[in-house]
């Protein structure tokens, strides 16, 4: 398994962010990058766009997600595909809580 370490994301993160890294950050991210089909494509992914950040409109795990939900469509997954393996919490909350399958597309749409 391949992971950032301080070092990297020390180097990577805008200034803004660094005050903010520390132990469970970097965990949260290395977890966020450990899909073992994608891995490196997620890893590669999350430094080579970090400079979003510096927009300051974002949260980290605002990023990490956009990061994973974006390598699945660039691999070729779909829409759907990919919101479900991003967030699938969120999509078997979506079900369970009555959302219709026209409800949760757009809820994709507006995501993608």
């Amino acid at each position: 398994m391949t992971v950032l370490t301080t070092e990297v994301l020390e180097r990577a993160l805008p200034d803004k962010f660094k005050k903010s890294l520390n132990t469970e950050l970097l965990d949260k991210i290395n977890k966020t990058l450990t899909d073992p089909d994608i891995q490196d494509h997620l890893r590669d992914n999350f430094i080579h766009y970090i400079d979003i950040l510096n927009d300051g409109r974002f949260k980290i795990t605002d990023y990490l997600n956009a990061i994973k939900y974006t390598t699945h469509k660039l691999i070729g997954n779909s829409n759907i595909n990919a919101y479900i393996k991003t967030f699938p919490d969120r999509y078997q909350d979506q079900l369970s809580g009555g959302l219709s399958n026209e409800d949760i597309q757009s809820i994709i749409t507006v995501y993608n």
